[in-house]
């Protein structure tokens, strides 16, 4: 137990810090810096929890693990500081402790605490190593562990503002970007203040990783995360060279001494750039990627870079590099020669370097194929003798190794797996048709699905097998009918194609129907894809299907009143379930409560991380629990997992927010929601395997790629309905592009998606919006009067088929298509072209006066 008597106070602008032994900060309060009077502090350390046989008080803010050797053949020798010396105070700003290491007694270390005065003020703590001995004394391992209030449980309930826990608690967002790195806590509320903490001067972080015994607790808890600025003793010890190639270690001769800074700042909670700005103004190198960290080889990245003065960019693999530097940062342009992972590097004037990691993509198309390739070569299981005869099951990303397993079938996550990837099959096949790969679906349908998962009779559909030879059972789990369904519509909507189908597409879309009315029937709640299921029931109006379409209606009406009873109380203990959010904002969405939906849109917001690297960046966390609203896969511990999951979902809310005004339109937004619709394809690899999401923490046992596909092919799903080239106006940039490249010259403005898609353009720059329901859009054209335009559509199909092609926002109501007159149809031009079999076909648009 502590003694109080041994306890120091720090106060500085915005920060009030209790120590306690051995210098550690048991209380960490913080205001907010845009306002000191009026916002409440808040405690980001973490309360005392016990996990295994350590406590958490041990890696509490101020803990510092060291490693050192007096020889290169001998063993490294680690401590902790057990204890600290205060040291008098030097005024009412500074604190100073020396720590006592009694495994090191050639190190003295210190440390002193102060405040640095400027635009934005900042805590400094100043840890000095020196050696006293008389040998040379290498040091291989410098540690800082930050214990923060990350535990997603144990909080008071609903308090006076009804957010209770996502009051309580905080996110931390990790990067290890040398001098750029930093770890940024933010409430899961998104209310003021957040914490950042970052390396000062002459000092970088070498990774980030988090206290193995805090990962393996059956707590929600992603673990206490651990910042190292010298880790050459970690990586040997823990084997994490393809983490860390280059680990760096310290030699000290007799009587010298290095000074390592770690800065502490505040800022008022901003899902967008407050961060960046926030390092900026402490000086430090703080990187914005556009358009995404995860973009494909043939666009490109730039980067900008604000605070310090930038002497030169370069990156780690061949590429061209395009750059300008100022006094005040940097920007750069790289073009890789070809696909795959890039370090791009920032050197600044006084010498420090700072990195962003991103991922060079092969065009997306490529890998819509590869993927649907890798499913039907590999994926498909034949066993005559078991229910999983036909049926598209999980697969090892590596070895190709089929989940088929008694053990692995009595859970739902299993069987949603193999709706999920059956679903990304089905849809790409509305996209780029194959007729194997839809014969494959099709029998996956027939000998799997309706023989021995859903009940012919009720369309209850089962998520689990107690055995491989008998019929499903556990019927109330609701994503399965969501799955289902949608693979049903999918296959239905194949027909549009041109392919050839076994059964008429009515067959299919009758059986999603009858799915969809018995999740109603059995009063369930689904936790994704509530916005396809609208899509359907669109559909549904479409076909002129109205009563059918009234009906589906009331009940996700019903549905939606629901998921709102609850909403506050459900993101106060799970907002940190990023399935939850999508879901409520549905919700609010559909009934009008402007504010639930803006609260979701920020609880997501704040979720997201901006920093440069593809495996976290704009992604949502998954940490691996089930919960009532999600199924969750076996992990070896609770790291969690990035990329995968609600990515694309919850940037699709994010977007639609943006667009409609929920939230000002501000750039940060933007790329958060576009950087994650195209994050998930950084989980598929060359050869089409592909994996349901990577961890980031090399202390996790399942570091790296998760090795099993799991449930991925749900969020390339929803990529593949949601995904579209955007040109929207940037008060910065004049325009912002995403999923097309956007030229403009003297005769008019142009535009080539490369979302691998072709299907929707939205110019909100210019008021056009063109879509096409078949065949995929190469390229449009339009004047700058607005009074012509050209659209390229091909037909990636070996099918002839016909498509709509729509065309809103030129200027006029009556146009000339082809010799033939054309008028607007509820504000859109439509026109019907034939495709033939992979032909591309030109459509001249021309304005009559």
């Amino acid at each position: 137990m502590e003694d109080p008597f041994d306890r120091v106070d720090l106060t500085t602008s915005y920060l009030s810090i209790e120590f306690g032994t051995g210098g550690r900060m048991l209380r960490l309060w913080a205001g907010d810096p845009d306002l000191p009077e009026e916002g409440e502090e808040f405690q980001f350390s973490l309360n005392p929890l016990t996990f295994g046989e350590e406590a958490s008080d041990r890696y509490l803010p101020g803990s510092i693990l060291l490693g050192a050797r007096l020889r290169p053949d001998e063993p490294w020798v680690l401590d902790r500081n057990q204890s600290a010396t205060p040291h008098e105070e030097l005024d009412n700003a500074q604190v100073e402790f020396e720590y006592e290491f009694g495994l090191l007694p050639e190190l003295r270390v210190t440390g002193r605490f102060y405040e640095v005065r400027g635009p934005r003020s900042y805590l400094v703590w100043d840890v000095r190593v020196a050696n006293r001995g008389r040998v040379s004394v290498e040091i291989g391992e410098l540690a800082f562990p930050f214990a923060l209030i990350n535990v997603f449980e144990g909080a008071r309930g609903m308090d006076s503002s009804g957010k209770g826990m996502a009051n309580d608690r905080v996110r931390i967002h990790r990067h290890a970007g040398g001098a750029g790195s930093y770890l940024f806590a933010t409430r899961l509320s998104g209310e003021s203040p957040s914490l950042c903490i970052f390396p000062g001067e002459d000092t970088t972080w070498d990774l980030i990783s988090s206290v193995p015994g805090s990962l393996s607790t059956p707590l929600r808890w992603p673990g206490i995360p651990v910042v190292y600025l010298l880790s050459r003793a970690a990586v040997e010890r823990e084997g994490w060279s393809e983490w860390q190639s280059n680990p760096q270690s310290l030699i000290l001769e007799p009587g010298d001494s290095r000074t390592f800074q770690t800065c502490f700042a505040t800022s008022s909670a901003d899902p967008g750039d407050g961060l960046q700005q926030l390092l900026s103004q402490c000086g430090q190198p703080s990187m914005r990627v556009l358009p995404s960290a995860v973009v494909p080889a043939s666009v490109g990245v730039a980067i900008e870079v604000t605070g310090p003065e930038v002497a030169e960019f370069y990156a780690s693999t061949p590429a061209s590099v395009e750059s300008d530097t100022d006094e005040n940062g940097g920007f750069c342009f790289v073009k890789p020669r070809s696909p795959g992972p890039c370090r791009v590097l920032e050197r600044d004037v006084k010498g420090r370097l700072a990195h962003a990691d991103v991922l060079f993509l092969e065009p997306i198309d490529s890998l819509i194929k590869k993927r649907a390739q890798w499913i039907a070569s590999r994926q498909v299981h034949h066993g005559p003798d078991t229910v999983l005869h036909k049926a598209i099951v999980p697969t090892h990303i590596k070895t190709g190794q089929q989940v088929t397993g008694h053990d692995e079938f009595t859970r739902p996550f299993t069987v949603e797996s193999c709706l999920s990837d059956a679903l990304f099959l089905a849809e790409k096949n509305t996209l780029y048709p194959d007729a194997r790969e839809i014969e494959i679906v099709e029998a996956f349908v027939e000998e799997f699905v309706l023989d021995d998962l859903q009940n012919p009779g009720t369309f209850a559909v089962g998520s689990a097998f107690p055995d491989l030879f008998s019929a499903s059972t556990n019927f109330r789990n609701s994503h399965s009918y969501v799955l289902l369904t949608l693979l049903y519509d999918s296959l239905g909507r194949c027909a549009g194609t041109g392919a050839p189908l076994q059964r008429p597409p009515e067959f299919y879309l009758d059986l999603a129907v009858r799915t969809l009315q018995a999740l109603f029937q059995y009063d369930l709640i689904p936790s994704r894809g509530l916005r396809w299921l609208d899509a359907l029931v669109s559909r549904l109006e479409g076909l002129g299907q109205g009563d059918l379409a009234l009906s589906l209606k009331q009940e996700l009406d019903h549905t939606a009143h629901q998921i709102l009873r609850n909403a506050l109380a459900d993101l106060v203990e799970f907002g940190w379930e990023p399935t939850v959010p999508d879901r409520i904002g549905w919700a609010a969405s559909r009934l009008a409560d402007t504010y639930v939906e803006e609260l979701c849109l920020y609880v997501s917001a704040t979720a997201r991380s901006l920093a440069p690297d593809w495996k976290t960046y704009c992604a949502d966390q998954r940490l691996p629990i089930e919960t009532r609203f999600a199924s969750g896969p076996t992990q070896l511990d609770r790291a969690e997992l990035s990329l995968g999951y609600s990515t694309v979902a919850n940037s699709l809310r994010l977007l639609d927010g943006v667009l409609g005004g929920a939230y000002e339109a501000a750039d940060s937004l933007l790329r958060m929601a576009f950087g994650g619709i195209i994050a998930p394809w950084g989980l598929v690899r060359e050869d089409g395997s592909a994996s349901m999401g990577v961890c980031n923490d090399p202390a996790s046992r399942q570091r790296g790629f998760a090795p099993y596909s799991g449930d991925i092919g749900f969020t390339l799903y929803e990529y593949l309905r949601g995904a579209a080239t955007y040109v929207l106006p940037h008060p910065g940039y004049g325009v912002f592009s995403f999923g097309g490249q956007f030229a403009v010259d003297e005769v008019g403005y142009a535009i080539r998606p490369w979302d691998g898609l072709g299907r929707r353009i939205h110019m909100g720059q210019l008021g056009c919006d063109l879509n096409c329901d078949y065949g995929r859009i190469l390229e449009a054209n339009v004047d700058a009067r607005k009074r012509h335009a050209t659209v390229r559509v091909e037909n990636p199909s070996p099918f002839p088929t016909t498509c709509t092609l729509t065309v809103a926002g030129l200027w006029g109501s009556l146009f000339d298509v082809g010799g033939k007159e054309i008028g607007l149809t509820e504000g859109a031009l439509r026109h019907w072209l034939d495709l033939p079999p992979s032909g591309i076909v030109e459509v001249e648009i021309r304005v009559k006066p």
